[in-house]
């Protein structure tokens, strides 16, 4: 680009002589203008390099989806929201996951996560935010949703991943894979982050410990279980 500016310069300077034109200040002129056109260009380069940069920090590397930092960052502003529209937030964990690493190997369970991602982001709405939280665990964060909604799309999701794990073509996995979710629903914003993490998390907990691939879904008063 420089070399381009430059070239235009010169033969601009070609073209006044020519036609006997007073050139000093119209080349200084196409000058400036060249040196103004590098330096947008550079620094477009240079804030696409930064968005770039960001959005690697709030990716997780193995499935591309949200890591646990960012996925923080957006409940802590959801809870903060004076909209007071009701949200979810659902924590979801693969179950006997040890044991697909122990019997296939770290590649195969790398694959299996990246389907059970696959899977989720496919059975959630196009605004939730779906992101990795742990090693095996998913949270998604779902806004303007009640109580008997989360649980509905919750069930989908765990029916979904057990449906079409296993012996499918779609994805090279060798087993069916279940899932377990637990969910919180406020419709208050009067919880912090940790707080509603923490109920989600119970949740989870309570969903594997009755049995696995199960959905338990609580809200800020009331507690209702998936059969």
């Amino acid at each position: 680009m420089i070399a381009f500016c430059a070239v235009l310069y010169n033969i601009s300077l070609l073209f006044m002589s020519r036609y006997s034109v007073s050139t000093w200040y119209i080349s200084r002129t196409i000058e400036v203008v060249s040196k103004l056109t590098v330096m947008v260009i550079f620094m477009c380069h240079i804030f696409s390099a930064l968005r770039v940069t960001k959005n690697i920090a709030h990716r997780d590397p193995l499935t591309n989806i949200f890591n646990r930092n960012y996925f923080f960052n957006e409940l802590t502003v959801q809870s903060a929201s004076a909209k007071k529209t009701p949200y979810c937030v659902m924590i979801m964990d693969i179950d006997h996951f040890k044991k697909v690493n122990d019997t296939w190997g770290h590649p195969v369970g790398d694959q299996v996560i990246k389907t059970v991602v696959n899977i989720i982001g496919k059975s959630i709405r196009p605004d939730d935010l779906l992101a990795r939280v742990g090693g095996e665990e998913f949270g998604v964060l779902l806004t303007d949703i009640d109580t008997e909604r989360a649980k509905a799309l919750a069930e989908r999701i765990r029916e979904n991943v057990e449906r079409l794990t296993g012996d499918n073509p779609e994805y090279a996995i060798p087993q069916k894979v279940t899932i377990s979710i637990g969910a919180v629903v406020t419709q208050e914003n009067a919880l912090n982050p940790n707080e509603i993490y923490r109920l989600a998390d119970n949740a989870l907990y309570e969903a594997k410990e009755t049995g696995r691939n199960k959905v338990v879904v609580r809200d800020v008063v009331n507690f209702c279980e998936s059969p």
